[in-house]
């Protein structure tokens, strides 16, 4: 609003008036040169017969909202965590942070629908339940496992959950950090609505459990790997990843949403796009022809490999006859 500005709200059919008022007061401290303070402060009038609803839930509504917009028009941070040895120094920190710009969301990625939902409906839950985190003593924080060959979309995935829940994300380098005391001061200075994210964990149980001790309430914890038959089945137990996602390569559905997003625009012609298509099918063909050729040459030389170890056992049985 500006300064002196009146506009009009409305609440359960209740009608109030805020003003916009700016106040200039003299300093009082001594000096040639006095200072001008300026306070700047809302008037809300309303009727008498509606004080009741105003103080009692007006106010309040007011106050929520506002929370609602700043979180909403906030930056989403990508934060980054620094060696322990470049902790100390002017001006230093355990985090350096840019801003969170990545535009992957639920809608472009390329899983199949079902999928899709039941991870948003998970998602929301948690950040829905805190008291019914409080109410059973658990600590507010939800574990997630991406599994699955490169390039299959984990990091997107990611960034899908950070933008569909406004969260941080913290990506957490676990190779820099010494021990659990490292561990928690690094953690204590995240912030809550955040996803720490672990890529191609590869750590000892001690510090997972630091961990999770280690890290306040509402968080979601995401570690990634591509070979989920190396990791210790202690590691990756229920418990300490509460939900184990498969990102794999994609189906049909999943591929219609990457034609979608790569091809879609209202300016482009039906024939490019299908060209496209055509190009990407010729492609596919190609690569299915040279991976037959590798299967069979890989045939091949594994059966020449037994026909050596064949001759070499023949060779030596007659030997022995000769003796």
């Amino acid at each position: 609003m500006d300064d002196h500005e009146e506009i009009t709200d409305e609440f359960k059919g209740v009608k109030v008036w805020w003003q916009s008022k700016k106040h200039h007061t003299d300093s009082r401290s001594f000096s040639y040169f006095p200072k001008t303070e300026e306070s700047r402060f809302y008037i809300l009038k309303f009727h008498v017969r509606d004080r009741q609803i105003i103080t009692n839930r007006y106010l309040d509504h007011i106050r929520k909202e506002g929370k609602k917009m700043e979180v909403k028009n906030r930056e989403s941070k990508l934060y980054l965590n620094n060696p322990s040895q470049n902790w100390s120094g002017y001006n230093q920190t355990k985090w350096s942070h840019v801003t969170f710009e990545h535009p992957g969301t639920f809608d472009t990625l390329a899983m199949e629908n079902e999928k899709k939902e039941e991870i948003k409906n998970d998602l929301t839950k948690f950040s829905n339940s805190q008291d019914y985190y409080k109410r059973i003593g658990k600590a507010w924080k939800r574990g997630y496992l991406l599994h699955g060959p490169p390039g299959t979309g984990k990091s997107t995935m990611v960034a899908a959950m950070a933008n569909f829940l406004d969260y941080d994300v913290y990506d957490l380098e676990l190779t820099t950090v010494k021990d659990n005391t490292e561990l928690r001061r690094l953690l204590i200075e995240t912030s809550g609505k955040s996803i720490i994210v672990i890529e191609d964990i590869d750590c000892s149980l001690d510090l997972t459990d630091g961990l999770w001790s280690a890290c306040g309430g509402e968080r979601i914890i995401v570690f990634t790997t591509n070979f989920i038959d190396k990791l210790d089945p202690a590691l990756i137990r229920k418990g300490r990843m509460d939900k184990h996602i498969e990102m794999s390569y994609c189906g049909f559905e999943a591929f219609k949403v990457l034609a979608m997003n790569y091809l879609y625009a209202e300016e482009e012609e039906h024939e490019a796009k299908e060209t496209c298509l055509k190009r990407l099918i010729v492609a596919l063909k190609e690569e299915k022809e040279e991976a037959k050729k590798r299967v069979e040459e890989e045939e091949k030389k594994k059966e020449k490999e037994k026909d050596i170890k064949r001759k070499r056992r023949d060779d030596q049985r007659e030997k022995k006859e000769d003796i």
